[in-house]
């Protein structure tokens, strides 16, 4: 008589648990060997393609995470975002700036097992990201999660910026003008005002009666809309699979990482485009940090997967 493998609803929630207990994430090879052993009659490849499938439908449900930091790209399992985790601890080791080879070999240290190309990775998008910054070292490029200090605001030309200051306020009192008045007479008297706009040749002359001066107004400056927030979203999640909502928001253009976030995120769920995963327990998030998830009355979501 055969044995039947164990349901899927049993197998899900022992891996499940064995990926949310493990230190670090799993290869689906040892993800096997951390489960018992296939019941008889059932085939080892059988069992193994059960397994794989359980985990595809648990990083579906945003249960589990999946990221290719095994050698050579092989994908790790986990109950833990591993990606955010790195991106996460990369910017609190660079609190002061440092060659990257020394930041990675921080950084990797603390995942286990990762390979060296994708922790490097992380820190390449963080840089690419706008997160962490670079500075001028004596070998080379230094990073840092703050942005260097501006040129003038440096120790060696603090003290004359500092005298500086003291003398534009009181010329600005003397004369009774803004700040902007005086730098502005500052660049006339060095040269440096822009230069004036050449005007565009005149249209040739007709018998027709000219048509009214076009005035240039700027543009005004608009948040992005609900559209474009979604469209941010969605191809963030097609790129990703699974993400931190935390990760997301921030990765939104400027305007779209406040209530339109939690709006459209929120509305592509009801939609049925996304599955948000809500956290069991959030009271291990300081207020802060919940904030920065999206909440829906007493229900915190903290990551987003692509349906289907």
């Amino acid at each position: 008589m055969t044995t039947e493998a164990p349901p899927m609803a049993t197998l899900g929630e022992m891996i499940v648990e064995k990926l949310k207990a493990s230190p670090q994430p799993l290869k689906l090879a040892e993800v096997v060997k951390a489960l018992p052993k296939p019941p008889k009659g059932v085939k080892p490849a059988a069992y193994r393609e059960q397994i794989t499938a359980t985990l595809e439908e648990g990083l579906r449900s945003g249960r589990l995470f999946a990221a290719p930091s095994g050698k050579g790209g092989e994908a790790r399992y986990w109950g833990r975002d591993e990606r955010y985790l790195l991106r996460e601890r990369g910017l609190q080791l660079a609190d002061k700036p440092q060659e990257l080879a020394k930041l990675r070999a921080k950084l990797a240290r603390e995942v286990k097992g990762a390979d060296a190309a994708y922790v490097e990775g992380q820190l390449r998008d963080l840089i690419g990201d706008g997160y962490l910054h670079q500075h001028e070292g004596k070998k080379g490029p230094l990073f840092a999660s703050l942005p260097p200090t501006p040129l003038l605001e440096r120790p060696a030309n603090a003290k004359e910026l500092a005298k500086l200051v003291v003398s534009v306020e009181k010329l600005m009192k003397k004369a009774g003008v803004d700040a902007e008045s005086v730098l502005l007479a500052v660049r006339r008297q060095l040269g440096a005002e822009r230069p004036a706009q050449v005007p565009a040749a005149a249209p040739p002359v007709t018998s027709e009666a000219p048509a009214a001066p076009v005035i240039d107004a700027p543009p005004a400056v608009l948040g992005p809309s609900d559209a474009e927030v979604e469209r941010h979203v969605l191809d963030a999640v097609d790129r990703e699979g699974t993400m931190s909502l935390k990760e997301l928001r921030r990765r939104m253009p400027a305007g779209g990482r406040g209530p339109l976030f939690d709006r459209v995120v929120l509305g592509l769920e009801d939609r049925g485009q996304v599955i948000l995963s809500r956290d069991v327990d959030a009271s291990h998030f300081a207020p802060e940090e919940q904030a920065e998830y999206v909440r829906e009355g007493e229900v915190l979501f903290t990551s987003i997967a692509k349906r289907g």
